[in-house]
């Protein structure tokens, strides 16, 4: 079996694998981030293989530990957005917000500031605010899908 360490845990990260293989490296990666509680990436990564397997519960428990790794951290702050938008849609929306004031140039975070807008009906801001981000990354596929459609 390979070793546990953060590189193999992105390379792994980065191949497709089915759920059961998806739970494996999610269940590794508690077991590294217990033995290793401030590895603010494995923290980072741990939270986003939860909120893409839709453990929306986990990944809000990683997210707020590493908040206290990483206070104020955009990318935390963006993924607890995203972790507690169904739970907690107001808290998430400032979540969002309060990433992108101190990431406004990250597409990723943008992105997700421009979602929770639409969906609180703000159009003409959240546009705005997307074709600003397309001039600084146009290549980014997460921009690339955005239309004047209310998602």
């Amino acid at each position: 079996e390979a070793p546990k360490t953060m590189p193999a845990f992105a390379v792994q990260a980065g191949l497709p694998r089915d759920e059961a293989q998806t739970e494996a490296l999610i269940n590794d990666l508690v077991a590294y981030t217990e033995a290793h509680p401030t590895d603010l990436n494995a923290l980072l990564l741990l939270s986003g293989l939860a909120l893409d397997s839709g453990d929306k519960k986990r990944a809000e428990a990683v997210l707020v530990d590493a908040l206290t790794v990483s206070p104020g951290n955009p990318f935390v702050l963006n993924n607890l957005a995203l972790a507690r938008q169904e739970r907690d849609p107001e808290g998430a929306m400032s979540l969002a917000e309060k990433a992108f004031r101190l990431s406004d140039q990250n597409p990723s975070i943008t992105e997700t500031y421009a979602d929770f807008l639409m969906r609180n009906r703000n159009v003409e801001k959240a546009l705005r605010l997307v074709r600003r981000a397309r001039l600084s990354a146009p290549l980014d596929e997460g921009l690339a899908g955005w239309s004047r459609t209310p998602r």
